[in-house]
């Protein structure tokens, strides 16, 4: 069989490779154009090439000499002819047009034998691409913080305790002097003259205190 025989199931559409149209899959008739959608000649290219590289996946160098047959083209000109494409295959998962990171591109297929519907294909087509979804991993943030904040809130308990203890301990200290002060006997040696002056007994020597003067004298 040439490859021009062969039809392909790419999502929801036909293409008999070498044609310049798609037609929606269970919608074969001949004489009915109206369910055909034309192919510009990069996205005829860009199909073609990949078919062509079916056996493995084709380097995105490897498609800009086929679409483009060596011409110097942007940075961005492969990646918006692939959306292009895909948006025409309605290839919102990325399914048939699949991205190879670092290497280039392949193209997911089924193909239509006859005898057969499409939709089996269509089917049969979905069971083989494999499923590009990321597998959930479950998030370890949260234990890490509700330990961390029970940790937080550990040290700020002891900090706080420590606090209290050292203001109970200072309230203590000083109320002992002032009950020691509270609790002392006037000193013994201090007598006051008639004229007002005072005097004080300091070892064995008596004192006289002026207060106009701010003078003490001892004899």
């Amino acid at each position: 069989m040439n490859d021009e025989d062969v039809d392909l199931v790419l999502g929801n559409y036909t293409w008999s490779v070498g044609a310049r149209v798609l037609r929606r899959v269970g919608q074969n008739s001949e004489g009915d154009r109206t369910n055909e959608i034309g192919l510009t000649p990069k996205i005829f290219r860009l199909l073609t090439c990949l078919y062509e590289g079916r056996d493995g996946v084709v380097s995105k160098e490897q498609i800009i000499d086929f679409v483009w047959e060596s011409k110097p083209i942007s940075q961005e000109s492969l990646s918006q002819l692939i959306n292009r494409t895909r948006y025409l295959l309605e290839d919102k998962d990325k399914r048939i047009l699949v991205n190879e990171p670092g290497i280039g591109y392949s193209l997911f297929f089924g193909e239509q034998c006859e005898g057969k519907q499409a939709t089996e294909e269509l089917s049969t087509l979905s069971g083989n691409i494999p499923n590009t979804t990321p597998p959930k991993v479950e998030s370890t943030n949260k234990p890490k913080l509700t330990f961390s904040v029970k940790y937080i809130g550990l040290i700020l308990l002891v900090a706080i305790s420590i606090v209290n203890v050292w203001f109970s301990g200072r309230t203590l200290y000083y109320n002992s002097g002032f009950l020691e002060v509270i609790k002392a006997n006037p000193y013994p040696h201090i007598a006051m003259k008639d004229d007002g002056k005072l005097v004080v007994k300091i070892d064995g020597n008596e004192c006289t205190y002026d207060k106009a003067q701010f003078l003490l004298q001892c004899q």
